[in-house]
């Protein structure tokens, strides 16, 4: 199987940068190929296979969990202390290790099951509105 990169080899991106890439492919190329061809040519960036047909690029270090904090500068708040974070993949496992609370839905990745504090149903019911009702509720009744 042939790859042709579109990414000129010169590009450089600074720390400061925070990039986050996503990128998909048709079913027809296997992961492997795709994991593959990435070894070779993201050079000094990560990358983490998000889904069967999905990557996320970002710098080395970067994720979802810097994404939030970087949000948050100034606010006050801190994820840490004061985030909730809802996923599913591979690509969430920093920000549902480093939030206050990390909930993964049902059909969450291995990895995301384990990263999470808890595991609620299938982000194909409605999981994910009815925490969000129990989190303010609970909230309001402090």
């Amino acid at each position: 199987m042939h790859y042709q990169s579109r990414i000129d080899p010169s590009f450089t991106l600074s720390k400061d940068e925070l990039p986050i890439i996503l990128m998909f492919w048709t079913k027809r190329y296997k992961e492997n190929n795709v994991k593959d061809l990435l070894d070779k040519k993201v050079g000094k960036m990560a990358y983490i296979l998000a889904g069967p047909e999905s990557v996320s690029i970002t710098a080395r270090g970067v994720d979802k969990s810097t994404g939030i904090e970087q949000a948050l500068l100034g606010t006050g708040l801190t994820l840490q202390n004061d985030v909730v974070t809802l996923g599913d993949s591979s690509n969430d496992v920093g920000m549902l290790e480093k939030a206050l609370y990390g909930f993964a839905m049902g059909n969450c990745k291995k990895e995301a099951c384990t990263a999470a504090d808890a595991i609620i149903k299938s982000n194909d019911t409605n999981a994910i509105s009815k925490l969000i009702e129990q989190l303010a509720i609970s909230r309001l009744c402090r």
